[in-house]
């Protein structure tokens, strides 16, 4: 076989070698803007207990288009509610800066203005820029007061929605929709005494009546009794009536 019979032979496999190529270096173009996106590296503490607050949060890939733009702040009470976080009074005093060091690299300082009495802190951060978002949340535990601190890193965690059941308002309607009807026996009760009165018979009233008549009967009795009185009769004179008696 010759040298050019050879060289097209192997022609294909060199062109299929080639694209192979360019389709792998075409995907690695493609994923750079999200591999090298904004987003939240370690936080270290420079405070203690008892002080304000004092914390750096590193910044990490972040372009210069998305630097324009970017803006750190700490997240709201609903977000810390619905995230499951304890709000403290003095978080509420948080101020986040961006600042860009001589490396280029950017940090984002972490000020309050009221002392921390609580020993562990939840911090919720949100991080946005014009094509994105992202929040992150750290917890850390503060160095007693004359400890040094120990400038300790604590990374960030995802920021996970705590479950609140829907069924749960249904459910609470169901006692009060079943104690609806409870509430309406005692009126079906009144209403049923009514009517068990009017349909009692009269005769109960009956014996009234004979009690009334009762009285005259002894009345009656004394009348009659032997030997108690005379009844005058017309015509009759006072001698025939002491001969009566």
């Amino acid at each position: 076989m010759s040298v050019s019979q050879h060289r097209r032979k192997d022609a294909p496999t060199a062109r299929q070698r080639w694209s192979t190529l360019a389709v792998t270096a075409l995907g690695l173009l493609l994923a750079q803007p999200a591999a090298y996106a904004a987003g939240f590296g370690q936080l270290r503490v420079q405070s203690n207990l008892g002080q304000p607050l004092q914390a750096e949060i590193d910044i990490s890939g972040v372009t210069p288009d998305e630097a324009a733009a970017l803006n750190v702040k700490l997240a709201s009470p609903g977000a810390y509610a619905a995230a499951g976080l304890i709000y403290q009074p003095a978080v509420s005093t948080l101020r986040l800066e961006i600042e860009r060091r001589p490396n280029g690299s950017y940090v984002a300082k972490v000020r309050s203005t009221q002392p921390i009495s609580e020993p562990f802190v939840d911090i919720l951060v949100d991080m946005s820029w014009a094509s994105g978002k992202v929040s992150r949340a750290y917890t850390f535990l503060l160095d007693p007061a004359g400890v040094k601190p120990s400038n300790e890193s604590y990374s960030p965690s995802t920021v996970v929605q705590a479950a609140t059941p829907d069924a749960s308002p249904a459910t609470a309607q169901q006692p009060a929709a079943a104690a609806a009807p409870q509430a309406a026996a005692p009126g079906a009760a009144q209403g049923a005494a009514p009517a068990a009165e009017s349909a009692r018979p009269a005769a109960p009233v009956r014996p009234a009546r004979q009690a009334r008549r009762a009285p005259s009967a002894p009345a009656a009795s004394a009348d009659t009794a032997p030997g108690s009185g005379y009844t005058v009769k017309r015509g009759d004179t006072l001698y025939g009536i002491a001969g009566e008696a």
